[in-house]
Formats: C-alpha cells, structure tokens, sequence
C-alpha cells in the first residue's frame, strides 16, 4: 500500500512556493511529468525565542494519517515515502491539475473577520472557531461545503491531530471558470482595491503590537504585516458591492481532499516517552484527554469528541453516515500490517535509525487509533440525532 520514490534526480523547482514549517520543495516526475511535493519531518534550531524541536518520524504521521484514512473511506491526498539526496520524507503528488487554483480557507476568514490574524497574533487563534468558518463559507456561497469539513473534524478525531489549521483545507478552482468571473472592469476594481486597501479601525495596533517587545524576531514582524495587508485588501475587496456580488459566488470544483495532517499520532513524542506510557495506561489516557481540536467551538480549545458532540445538532446526518461507514470499514489487522510494513522502506545503517518506526512506536500508533475509534464509536452511539 505504501510506495517507494527515489527523487534524488528529479528536477526540482525552488521558484514554486510551498507553505508550512517544514523543509519541503517542489520536484517533477521526468518520465511522467507529474509533479510532486516532498517534506520532511520537523528540525527545527534552537533560536532566542524558541526551543529546539525535532521530529525524526514525523513524516511517518503523515503517511500513516493518510492511508488510515483511505482504508476509512475517507477524501485523503495519498502521501508516500520518498529519498530525497540521504533524507528521507514524505512525497504526495500535486493535488491541482495544470488548469487549477487552490485558494486555502485563510483568505475567506479573513475576509468576514478583520481581527483574525493568526500569523501575527497569538490572541487572536481563538477566533478560529467552527462559528467563523461557517459564517465566512456562507458569506462567500459556499455552505454547501460544510459537511465536507465536518468529514474533516471526524478524521482528525481518530487520529489525534491537532494541527487543523486555516492553510490546512481549502477549495480548489477551475482558472477558466474564475477568470470568465471577472470582466476587464472587475479586473481593474479589484487591483485598484488590492492597491489602495482600507485598513480595518485598529491597523496600527495590530501591525506594532508587540514591536517594542526586543524578543520579536524580523519574521514575526513581516508576517505581521503581511496579515494585517492581506486582511486590508480582502476588507477593500468585500467593501466594493460590484466585485463582491462575482466574489460570493464563485465556482469552485472541489473541497480538497485531507491534507497536512502529520501532527498526530504521537508525533512530538521521544521513544522513551513512549515505551513508558505502553506500561502506564493512565499516562496514555491522560495523554488522549489532552488531545484538542485546533478548530475552536465559540472561541474554546475543547477536545474533538466535545467538538463532534456540538456539530451534532447542526450536522447529524453528516456525522452519522460518516461514523458508520467508518465501523464498517475499520479493520485494525489492516493498519497493524500497514505500521508493520514501514520498516522495509528505511535502509539498513545507523544513520537511518532515527527514521524507523520502533515497535513500541507502531504499537502506541495502533492504541491510538484504536482508542480514538472506540471513544467515536460510544461516544456516537450515546448521542441522539
């Protein structure tokens, strides 16, 4: 299930942006000419204002969170191993054909919410709750893309992640369609908007906020100002009635299927941490209670049962087709032989340990999925809908 690329002399194209923190790039297939993206896992330096973080098997997450999901049923981006030069990662193909855009949910947000600016401001995360996500998809005619990111918030509960982010879903767009939105008008009113913004009441505040603390780094302070930028434009864009009527409905082909989603299973743990919560069953339980869903429910972190328990109400069908074609579908001999089957993809030599799943770590992935879908499975059959 699991495939295998070696892409040491595959071209590689650096002019092509890819978001994240994670060291990544973008590269083609010669014989085929399909591109693809490689990442690998999370090493991250110890700087002024931040400790260092390193996760060795971090893109085993990814891999993993990717083929449970299919196995579910589940909308997944495939991701598979990749040789990249003596390091190894992640590689999934390029989700978007030649004649496609993806537009992640940011700009949307930001667009129905001028404070929500999570680049630059920390306070302002518990804005992203599911409440703005629905009130911005509804602004912008796109309601009907809901349940697809409720399909979303029941994935992320089997596998613990906790890193479901603003740049982590998205829409995919036909540029045809997008351009036959917009006439020559249009198009000069929207640059005449992106060059002249009108900055929300309290601009200054947010672009200095924290500009005279000497710990803010020269990163912090650009994405600072491209945040605050970036929600003025999408605020000029919304203010004019004539582009905003063409901006409320525009024609996108797909919600994308589940990406980014290597924050999970255990991810951020060292081996020893791990072995010791295989003996101590309360470590691991408390270690599962305090797994949070990044998308807020009114402004509150809450776990993601507490999060699946209140989208009920507004979304009973939805969840109760997806929780029982998971049950369906769930087979835990299968996941075990997928987490039994990566050691044949990490070479042999001590340079290569840090990259293999130990058997304790394949067996702490298992219980926490299996845990998980248990506590979906009681929790589901305990909620009237």
């Amino acid at each position: 299930m699991i495939k295998l690329y070696t892409i040491d002399s595959w071209p590689r194209y650096d002019w092509f942006q890819t978001k994240g923190t994670r060291s990544k790039f973008t590269c083609e297939n010669p014989e085929t000419g399909q591109r693809y993206y490689f990442k690998e896992s999370l090493n991250k330096k110890e700087t002024k204002t931040s400790q260092a973080r390193s996760y060795p098997t971090e893109f085993w997450s990814e891999i993993i969170a990717s083929k449970v999901g299919q196995l579910l049923g589940f909308h997944m981006l495939d991701y598979n191993v990749a040789y990249s030069l003596g390091s190894i990662g992640c590689i999934c193909e390029d989700m978007l054909t030649a004649k496609q855009t993806l537009l992640e949910g940011f700009p949307f947000l930001t667009a129905v919410e001028r404070d929500f600016l999570p680049d630059s401001d920390n306070t302002s995360k518990k804005l992203y709750d599911f409440q703005l996500i629905e009130r911005a998809l509804k602004a912008h005619g796109l309601e009907r893309f809901l349940p697809n990111l409720v399909d979303v918030v029941v994935f992320d509960a089997i596998i613990g992640n906790s890193d479901r982010h603003q740049e982590n879903w998205g829409f995919i767009f036909q540029r045809d369609e997008l351009n036959r939105q917009f006439n020559s008008q249009q198009v000069r009113k929207l640059e005449s908007a992106a060059v002249m913004p009108i900055p929300s009441p309290n601009w200054r505040n947010q672009l200095m906020g924290n500009l005279k603390d000497d710990s803010m780094g020269f990163k912090k302070l650009i994405n600072r100002i491209r945040s605050v930028m970036l929600g003025s434009i999408q605020v000029s864009i919304a203010a004019n009635d004539h582009v905003a009527t063409s901006l409320a409905n525009p024609p996108p082909t797909f919600f994308t299927p589940i990406f980014d989603s290597g924050s999970s299973l255990g991810r951020e743990l060292p081996n020893d941490k791990i072995e010791q919560m295989l003996r101590d069953s309360m470590q691991f339980d408390s270690y599962i209670r305090r797994g949070k869903s990044e998308i807020h429910w009114s402004n509150r972190k809450i776990s993601h049962g507490a999060l699946i328990a209140e989208l009920v109400s507004l979304y009973g069908d939805t969840i109760r087709n997806r929780v029982s074609s998971v049950q369906e579908l769930y087979k835990p001999d299968q996941i075990a032989s997928l987490l039994a089957s990566t050691d044949e993809f990490i070479p042999h030599g001590k340079e290569f340990d840090h990259y293999r799943l130990t058997n304790a770590r394949q067996e702490f992935m298992l219980r926490i999925i299996s845990t998980r879908m248990d506590s979906l499975f009681k929790d589901f059959s305990r909620i009237r809908i």
